[in-house]
């Protein structure tokens, strides 16, 4: 792998050095030296401690022994985003997420949008259901999947993105429109032929503390799902999170916009 020797003739060669030394720090275990990065990304040394020097000046990687490793700038920058503060539900949230599996025994999930993508912090499932799974792109368009619209509804920038998040799934705008107007009014998105996952899908949005929803569990299956059961089973399970987020994890339901 030779991430930084490929960006040598790249527009933003400096950024992309750094964002490729970020990205190993990021994905090591323990502290990495000079030699090791500059060995790792094919790059001299006299350019990787240039590049860390700047990095460490703005706290984005700090020295340790043994080397370096990521410092607490991007934790700081990134704490409050939809996406980091739904990884920190996932532990709260977990036994209740076991549970709507043992109750519903499709794929259970918990997620979060990210542009007009969800991705999801959270997928439980039974072991015959894993190539049904695994065999589903990562992340999916909003707009395709119940989990997804269940939050793109509650957007106050959707009439105008609605044409951007009606393009990623190959949905007409007004059509798009519609269905998101219906699961507002529902507080439930459903969709029986599920375009991401080849199956059936629900989902529900978390309100905590009165905001905008941030965050949706939802049901998939391959075939048909009881709608009856599992929407009983998920709006049970949302508002005991919901509930349990409240009281138990402070600072995270300030106002804010969408993201």
């Amino acid at each position: 792998m030779d991430p930084l020797s490929e960006t040598r003739n790249a527009p933003g060669g400096p950024l992309r050095k750094a964002l490729a030394l970020i990205e190993e720090l990021a994905g090591a275990d323990c502290a990495m030296s000079l030699s090791d990065l500059a060995r790792r990304c094919g790059q001299p040394k006299s350019s990787v401690h240039r590049v860390l020097g700047v990095l460490a000046d703005l706290n984005l990687v700090t020295p340790s022994e043994g080397g370096f490793v990521l410092g607490d700038h991007l934790f700081d920058i990134t704490q409050h985003s939809d996406q980091a503060r739904a990884e920190r539900l996932r532990r709260l949230f977990n036994p209740l997420l076991i549970e709507l599996q043992d109750r519903t025994r499709g794929v259970v999930a918990l997620g979060v949008l990210s542009g007009t993508q969800v991705r999801y912090v959270e997928l439980l499932y039974r072991h015959d259901l894993t190539e049904y799974v695994q065999r589903q792109p990562l992340p999916h368009p909003a707009a395709s999947t119940a989990t997804g619209r269940a939050l793109l509804a509650f957007r106050p920038d959707l009439p105008e993105r609605i044409g951007e998040f009606a393009a990623t799934a190959n949905a007409r705008p007004e059509q798009l429109m519609l269905d998101l107007r219906t699961v507002r009014k529902r507080d439930m998105a459903i969709v029986t032929k599920d375009a991401a996952h080849g199956g059936s899908a629900m989902a529900v949005p978390v309100r905590i503390g009165g905001q905008m929803p941030y965050v949706a569990i939802g049901v998939a299956c391959p075939g048909q799902l009881d709608l009856p059961r599992t929407t009983i089973a998920l709006r049970r399970v949302a508002t005991m999170a919901a509930a349990l987020a409240s009281t138990r994890l402070t600072g995270m339901t300030s106002d804010r916009g969408a993201s």
